[in-house]
């Protein structure tokens, strides 16, 4: 895998990209925040500003993002396992889920009321009323930071989608339904497959019922609730190798009784 830098401006809709990139084309959701750009394109650890050298006075990210080989692609796949938590692992769950639901209701409340106005509420604001509301009522901080920031990232592409006509007006999460949190550091997971256990930020290592092997890098871990049981989602990545023979081409056959089969360029087989 080799690496391209991407230099954008943070008040386009839309990454414009060299032409020595082909067909490629990113998009990204207008913000002024540098995070908002990073969780978009995935990378938020490649992120860096790039602002003191910009020609112009509109500030500027330069974005690091990978670009799978010729030789490789990259496949993403998911892996889910019930967990088997104890002591208070279950409770602590449940107090993640229920500071990722406040947190998401409560930004989508502020939202909603800006919409009326026609008002626009930027994921920078939510940000700084996060950690306002941390200040103010404690408890959100038992769920993973990680966690909290991805309940507003959720809300900004639920936002998104309305927006271009995808989906429906975000909608307020309620207790028991659906409850989960999302781990998006993998610094912060730890997959010890042998002893079938799984380590996330306020839980500690958790057994879980192992059923495969998981392969491929970690991005991003999701727990949530599911018929009074809790499961974890498993995100992965990793570089496959292509076909050896790659072909472009099609062929047409015609099965017969005469003739076992006949191709589109008349060629027969007995």
């Amino acid at each position: 895998m080799y690496v391209i830098a991407l230099t954008v401006d943070l008040d386009q809709p839309r990454l414009k990209v060299g032409a020595d990139l082909g067909k490629d084309r990113l998009q990204f959701l207008k913000s002024p925040a540098v995070e908002d750009t990073a969780a978009v394109f995935g990378y938020q650890d490649q992120m860096n500003m790039h602002s003191k050298h910009a020609v112009s006075s509109v500030p500027k990210v330069l974005a690091f993002v990978p670009r799978p080989d010729q030789n490789a692609s990259m496949e993403r796949q998911a892996f889910q396992f019930e967990l088997m938590p104890n002591g208070e692992q279950p409770r602590q769950m449940s107090r993640s889920a229920g500071c990722v639901r406040y947190v998401y209701n409560q930004a989508l409340a502020l939202k909603k009321e800006r919409y009326e106005k026609q008002e626009k509420l930027t994921r920078f604001e939510l940000d700084k009323m996060l950690v306002g509301w941390k200040q103010e009522t404690p408890w959100p901080s038992e769920a993973p930071a990680h966690a909290l920031q991805q309940a507003l990232l959720g809300l900004d592409r639920a936002y998104t989608n309305f927006f271009r006509k995808r989906a429906e007006f975000p909608k307020f999460h309620k207790k028991g339904i659906r409850d989960s949190f999302r781990e998006s550091d993998p610094k912060c997971i730890k997959l010890d497959q042998v002893n079938r256990r799984i380590q996330v930020p306020k839980l500690g290592w958790v057994r879980y019922r192992n059923r495969r092997e998981v392969l491929g890098e970690i991005p991003s871990v999701t727990v949530s609730l599911s018929a009074g049981k809790w499961f974890v989602s498993i995100s992965t990545r990793r570089e496959v190798e292509p076909p050896l023979h790659p072909s472009t081409s099609s062929v047409g056959l015609d099965w017969g009784m005469a003739r076992f089969y006949t191709d589109a360029e008349h060629q027969d087989q007995l």
